[in-house]
């Protein structure tokens, strides 16, 4: 009777255990509609032209098993993007930006046989901007003779407050041990507040543009890790 309780015990451990799961993720970054002109590129200041050069995502997530079916989760992330300045079709400059992001929400499985499934996240979720605006800004000029004080300024102008966004991800897991898998995954991310505005200024003028919601999609993969 008492082999029967430790054994009760022990497989009761493992079933707690068997709920928790963990995932380290890399995906790359593409953005819907960060690479635009300035809306102020005319008559006053010139302005230059965004370029993102490249962005990836890196984040840690934690999973806890609701049934066979569904999962509650949550993944902490940062998004880097490499932003250039162009200008008459040369680049001025350019500089790291990062956003940090905290999804939460629910997923769905589906089980194609014993060595694959299906999985499909949806989770809303803040985001906030890491990068001060002092990194964003660069000189804009045509006149090199220019004085300091005549001297036009271009930089990111972000806010101050928490952002919002929701995400669709589909997964394809694939089993690689008993407690570890590798995921392939492509999402799509939609921002409901803006995260900047540009802004262009000198000593007599000061120009801000339209603020911009930076939706994305990505696409990557992530080494899942079930707790035995």
């Amino acid at each position: 009777m008492k082999n029967l309780v430790i054994v009760f015990i022990l497989f009761s451990i493992k079933a707690v255990c068997q709920k928790n799961a963990f995932e380290f993720s890399i995906g790359y970054v593409g953005d819907k509609n960060l690479n635009i002109n300035v809306p102020f590129d005319g008559a006053f200041l010139p302005a230059p032209i965004i370029s993102n050069r490249c962005a990836f995502q890196l984040s840690a997530g934690y999973e806890r098993k609701i049934n066979s079916k569904a999962s509650i989760i949550i993944n902490v992330r940062n998004v880097s993007r490499k932003i250039d300045y162009f200008y008459n079709y040369n680049l001025i400059d350019g500089f790291i930006y990062n956003v940090a992001e905290v999804p939460l929400g629910l997923r769905l499985k589906k089980e194609l046989n014993e060595q694959y499934k299906i999985l499909l996240d949806l989770s809303p979720g803040i985001n906030y901007v890491l990068s001060n605006d002092n990194i964003t800004r660069r000189i804009v000029t045509n006149d090199l003779t220019a004085t300091a004080d005549r001297t036009n300024k271009f930089q990111f102008v972000k806010s101050k407050q928490l952002n919002y966004f929701a995400q669709v991800k589909i997964n394809l897991l694939s089993k690689i041990t008993t407690n570890k898998a590798l995921i392939f995954f492509i999402a799509y991310q939609h921002q409901f507040s803006s995260l900047f505005r540009y802004r262009t200024y000198n000593n007599q003028w000061d120009f801000y543009g339209i603020p911009i919601k930076s939706h994305y999609y990505s696409f990557g993969f992530s080494l899942h890790f079930m707790q035995l």
